[in-house]
């Protein structure tokens, strides 16, 4: 039995401006979502330049957890 490739993907939502968290245990499944995070301007500026953290944690336990991640 061949090991299962499980992926995340990280995408730009332009309608939402936000990213997103899609994963699939295997090439043959479809993507399910994760989670996304609204990109913020830091207090003071008029262009969102930042996500909130807790989006880059939940990527780097995907890593963690083997999966590879594509972009």
């Amino acid at each position: 039995m061949a090991k299962q490739k499980m992926q995340a993907k990280v995408q730009y939502n332009e309608k939402e401006d936000s990213f997103e968290l899609w994963i699939r245990a295997n090439d043959k499944e479809e993507w399910g979502f994760s989670r996304s995070s609204k990109c913020r301007a830091i207090e003071g500026d008029t262009e969102a330049n930042f996500i909130h953290f807790s989006f880059l944690k939940e990527v780097l336990k995907c890593i963690q957890l083997g999966y590879e991640v594509i972009g």
